[in-house]
C-alpha cells in the first residue's frame, strides 16, 4: 500500500513491523522491514534493527550502523 502524509508529521515503522509500498512524509522512522519507496521532505532515521530495501529519497539521511539495506539513496533539496 502507499502512505501520503501532507502534513509535518513523522510516521514510524517500528522494530516489528513489515510495510511494503510508498511512503511520503514530512519524517519518517525505519526501526523494521520496508520494501519499496521512502520520500521525506525533512529526515530519514535509519535504525540498527532495519532491513530496507528500494529507495530512499530525503533531505536529511540517517543510517545507523547495523542497519540492512539495498536500496537507491537521493539527497532532495
Amino acid at each position: 500500500g502507499d502512505i501520503i502524509m501532507n502534513d509535518n508529521t513523522t510516521l514510524t515503522i517500528g522494530p516489528s513491523a513489515k510495510f511494503s509500498g510508498n511512503i511520503q512524509s514530512s519524517s519518517i522512522l525505519i526501526q523494521g522491514q520496508f520494501d519499496g519507496v521512502l520520500t521525506a521532505t525533512s529526515k530519514i532515521i535509519i535504525f540498527p534493527t532495519a532491513i530496507l530495501k528500494g529507495e530512499i529519497n530525503g533531505r536529511d539521511i540517517t543510517i545507523h550502523p547495523g542497519a540492512t539495506i539495498n536500496a537507491d539513496i537521493h539527497t532532495i533539496e
